[in-house]
Parts: C-alpha cells; sequence; structure tokens
C-alpha cells in the first residue's frame, strides 16, 4: 500500500464500515469495560467494538495501527469524552472505574468502586461502592455512551 493511503480495513482486520458497532453494542462493551478497565488484554478480548469507534480511528497514527496502538487511543478517546460528561461526579466516577487514572489499572473493580465512592463528594460523606455500582455508575456510563453515539452518528 503507497505510504499515506488509509487501508479499507479496520485494525481488527474487518472492512472499516462494517466494523462499525451499533449503539446496544457500544453500550453494553461499556459496561463490560467496568468490569476490568482497561485492561489492554480486556480490551481486546471483551470490548472489541470500542476499538472499532470512529474517535478511536481519529486518534491513531498509522492507518496500519496494530490492536495495542488501538487500545492506547481508546484510552486517550475515553479520557476525552469523560472529559465531557457535564458533572464532576460522572467524571469521577468514570476515571476511576474505567481506570484511566493508572492508579487505578491494577485493582479490582470493587475496590474502584470503593475509591469512586470515597472521592464522589469530594471526599465529604462517603458513597458505598454498591451504591455507585447500582446507580452512580449506571448513570456515568449512560452519559459517557450518549456522547460516543453522537460521535458515532448513530
Amino acid at each position: 500500500m503507497p505510504i499515506g493511503e488509509k487501508s479499507n480495513l479496520h485494525v481488527t482486520g474487518v472492512p472499516r464500515e462494517a466494523a462499525r458497532p451499533s449503539a446496544d453494542a457500544i453500550y453494553q462493551a461499556l459496561k463490560r469495560l467496568c468490569t476490568k478497565g482497561v485492561q489492554p488484554y480486556w480490551i481486546k478480548d471483551y470490548c472489541p467494538e470500542l476499538l472499532m469507534l470512529r474517535g478511536v480511528e481519529q486518534q491513531l497514527h498509522s492507518p496500519n495501527a496494530t490492536r495495542d496502538e488501538a487500545v492506547d487511543a481508546l484510552v486517550r478517546y475515553l479520557s476525552d469524552r469523560v472529559e465531557h460528561t457535564g458533572k464532576d461526579q460522572y467524571r469521577i466516577i468514570l476515571r476511576i472505574v474505567l481506570a484511566l487514572d493508572a492508579e487505578f489499572l491494577e485493582t479490582t473493580a470493587t475496590d474502584r468502586r470503593k475509591a469512586a465512592g470515597e472521592r464522589f463528594r469530594g471526599g465529604r460523606d462517603p458513597v458505598r461502592a454498591g451504591t455507585i455500582r447500582q446507580y452512580h455508575e449506571v448513570k456515568a456510563i449512560e452519559k459517557l455512551h450518549a456522547l460516543i453515539v453522537v460521535d458515532e452518528g448513530l
């Protein structure tokens, strides 16, 4: 392929336009992402739909990017989208629960939710991990999903 020409294949090996995930597939993948955060193996095996997002493609520095490069691009893209979710509380939850902050990458989902609950209200009046998971995380993921769906034109 000539230099500068874009491949018609996505990093997953699927034709670019055929690879576009549905709004529901994106939502389900974002929910699964809460389990292990942005661990590269987890994204590749359990959330590959997220690697097919236009926003991820725009973050790639090469048309022949590897899946590892696509994972890095996904982290950059999600970090950017999280900053546009509106509420500080959503940003806190998403940065911690999705392990976008590196300090949480090697922690369990329960520990990340506990940390999010401790920081949720600026350190005052902590919220239990279960409440974060069942209520606040759902709202934050829905807001992130809505931003991504707009980016995708869905």
